[in-house]
């Protein structure tokens, strides 16, 4: 499979803030890809985090399904960069259903403007190694 922006992807990738390995894996969304790259974003069930959606960082998912099952919010503060190999196919969401295009338009726009009124998103690069020795396929 191919995997193209709007896919939601599971693995188990390192926080940006601490570089500590969580202890399962998490759900992301692809915001771009070439042929060597995958960028993503951190995609959060909003279940128990509701207080967290007033933060100008986090942006609700109006149409999460697919390639999501639960009401979710994207962070536009951290973006993840992962070095493409063969195996990520296996971490494709959802039968390889695809977020809506619109609302995958309008969190480029809202990541867009956040970035305009509070700088860069922090950013971490995954090369093979380092994802293969997080993930199991």
């Amino acid at each position: 499979m191919l995997i193209s922006p709007g896919h939601g992807l599971l693995l188990k990738i390192p926080f940006i803030a601490d570089r500590t390995v969580p202890p399962s894996k998490r759900t992301f969304l692809v915001i771009s890809t070439n042929k060597n790259n995958i960028t993503m974003l951190n995609v959060s069930s909003v279940k128990g985090k509701e207080r967290k959606l007033a933060f100008p960082s986090n942006v609700l998912l109006n149409n999460y399904n697919p390639p999501f099952n639960r009401p979710s919010f994207v962070k536009l503060d951290e973006i993840y960069d992962l070095e493409f190999y063969a195996d990520l196919d296996k971490s494709v969401l959802n039968h390889g259903y695809t977020l809506d295009g619109e609302e995958l338009k309008r969190i480029f726009g809202k990541l867009t403007f956040y970035q305009k009124r509070h700088g860069s998103s922090q950013r971490l690069f995954f090369d093979v190694p380092s994802l293969q020795r997080c993930n199991s396929f």
